[in-house]
């Protein structure tokens, strides 16, 4: 077995390596830190998108950062200056305002040319940004959806620190992770549904296997902030 340290290097190679060697990954590297900062250029929603019969959908050439540009920004490190950190920061937290409230999914209208219609979404979930209290994870977990908790989690994990408005969040589930009762917390449907969305353990069956991907999920959602 190679040490951690080895495989966190060589994947950080790899990734420098592709960026160096792949002018699309470059061209569309840039193109998603274009879609980022312009989130400045806004003073509301309607500034960028329009809300018509079938949903919201993005105006023509509007630029704003979507699950994808984001995704990307994050897995490269080529456009990594302390100025466009600084910048990025600054406009995610902007962005973070302009949608913290908005509830509704934003696509993409086709042009004539191309059939019509609408594609997407692609939006980065934003909203998972708000941090939640006690009181907001508990309604969280009992919601009559089953799923909503394991989604909710999955999309409060691995988000990049240039994104990430505050640490609020991971203390809660760490401080409920250190109870010891999360796992008694969820209903039987609640738990068949984070197993099918996030489990790894291959035996469902067993309760101290259910556990442990409950444990595990949370720990890996908290490790790179908390740590």
């Amino acid at each position: 077995m190679f040490p951690k340290t080895f495989e966190i290097n060589r994947e950080r190679d790899i990734t420098e390596c592709a960026e160096q060697s792949f002018p699309l990954l470059k061209e569309q590297t840039a193109l998603s830190l274009a879609h980022l900062l312009a989130v400045t250029d806004y003073n509301s929603v309607d500034d960028f998108s329009v809300k018509g019969k079938n949903g919201r959908y993005y105006k023509p050439s509007a630029r704003f950062p979507g699950a994808n540009h984001i995704s990307l920004l994050a897995a490269t490190k080529s456009w990594r200056t302390d100025e466009t950190m600084d910048k990025a920061r600054k406009a995610a937290k902007y962005a973070y305002e302009l949608m913290c409230d908005v509830d509704s999914y934003i696509t993409f209208k086709k042009p004539a040319e191309f059939g019509g219609g609408f594609v997407g979404p692609f939006n980065y979930n934003w909203q998972a940004l708000t941090p939640v209290t006690e009181k907001k994870l508990y309604a969280i977990i009992n919601d009559s959806y089953p799923f909503r908790f394991a989604f909710w989690l999955g999309s409060v994990s691995g988000v990049p620190d240039f994104v990430r408005q505050s640490t609020g969040t991971y203390e809660v589930l760490a401080d409920l992770l250190q109870k010891g009762n999360i796992e008694n917390l969820l209903s039987k449907k609640a738990f068949r549904a984070f197993r099918q969305v996030m489990g790894k353990e291959p035996d469902m069956r067993k309760k101290n296997a259910a556990k442990c991907d409950l444990t595990y999920a949370i720990l890996r959602a908290c490790f790179d902030v908390l740590a």
